[in-house]
């Protein structure tokens, strides 16, 4: 008895705190973001070494709608270290995403949630002067989950920085070598708010 006269007061309590806050003040936004770092969490399968990052580059773009969710597209390059420069080198992971987020309505602060699928391409050279794209698919599957917190300082401006958890899978083309790179990407971005 009692919860079913308690319900409706915190329904309505959060419905009045969502409706204020400062997310509904939104009515359209861009971001662009710039990937700062990457932390790889998988091994070598040849040598049980960790998987490292030489480096990120590339760019997020995200739009956001009056209902509050939005799309984006990100591509960025990732170059990764070799466990042996003696078998293979300079690789990349080519990464191109298109994502779907949710902008909470959590007042005083942006926090974003959102999801994302695309493709990954691998590159790299072999000693033995083929390339990767002789032993792999030239597109593996990638996808990711991600959160976002954002921090407005004018009424125009909103400064953020993401996580992104992404998976990416490059198929070996005789199905025996494939290669799941699982990673944390980091990136700081700004949107602006019209």
């Amino acid at each position: 008895m009692f919860s079913k006269k308690l319900f409706p007061i915190v329904a309505a309590a959060l419905l009045l705190t969502g409706l204020s806050s400062n997310a509904y003040a939104e009515f359209f936004s861009v971001s662009i973001g710039l990937p700062v770092a990457q932390t790889f969490s998988n091994e070598w399968a040849a040598t049980n070494g960790a998987v490292e990052s030489d480096g990120i580059s590339g760019a997020m773009v995200h739009v956001k709608f009056p209902i509050m969710v939005g799309l984006g597209f990100e591509s960025y390059v990732s170059k990764i270290k070799s466990y042996d420069e003696d078998i293979f080198d300079d690789l990349k992971l080519t990464t191109n995403m298109v994502d779907f987020f949710w902008l909470t309505s959590i007042p005083i602060v942006n926090f974003t949630i959102g999801a994302g699928l695309g493709q990954s391409t691998f590159d790299c050279e072999f000693a033995t002067g083929s390339s990767c794209s002789d032993h792999y698919d030239p597109n593996g599957l990638t996808w990711q989950w991600y959160a976002q917190l954002g921090f407005t300082f004018f009424p125009f401006l909103d400064a953020h920085l993401s996580y992104q958890n992404v998976s990416a899978t490059v198929v070996g083309k005789d199905d025996t070598d494939n290669i799941t790179f699982k990673s944390s990407v980091y990136a700081l971005g700004v949107a602006f708010i019209f």
